[in-house]
């Protein structure tokens, strides 16, 4: 991953957490999107991807987002955005869905609750 981004992965009971931070642009989306996908583990209900410390999102970024959440729903599974409200990379989300399509939300426990259909909660 290059110096401008990075991905941590922690697994809260099946749930994968992905926090990401940096930049994610045409540049970096290849190799963000790659790492996402192979650091999903297999048995994981969902996915919280936390964009706490995202910068910026361009649009091919928030493509990136909308096939994720297509290929994670084809397989049953969900996908949670977790991004304060009013930052920059929220809105351009916000901006590019229109129908409301992506799960945002404000933190990461909303979102865990979001994907585990309320049965998680924090320890």
């Amino acid at each position: 991953m290059s110096q401008q981004t990075s991905l941590r992965r922690e697994l809260v009971g099946d749930i994968a957490v992905m926090i990401l931070s940096g930049e994610i642009d045409v540049a970096t989306r290849p190799e963000i999107e790659q790492a996402l996908r192979a650091q999903f583990p297999a048995e994981a209900v969902g996915m919280v991807l936390d964009l706490t410390d995202v910068t910026f999102l361009d649009s091919s970024a928030v493509q990136m987002l909308f096939e994720l959440h297509e290929d994670l729903g084809q397989s049953r599974r969900a996908l949670s955005l977790v991004l304060a409200p009013g930052a920059l990379p929220r809105r351009s989300i916000e901006i590019c869905d229109g129908s409301g399509v992506l799960d945002l939300h404000a933190t990461r426990e909303d979102a865990l609750r979001a994907v585990g259909g309320g049965s998680w909660s924090a320890v």
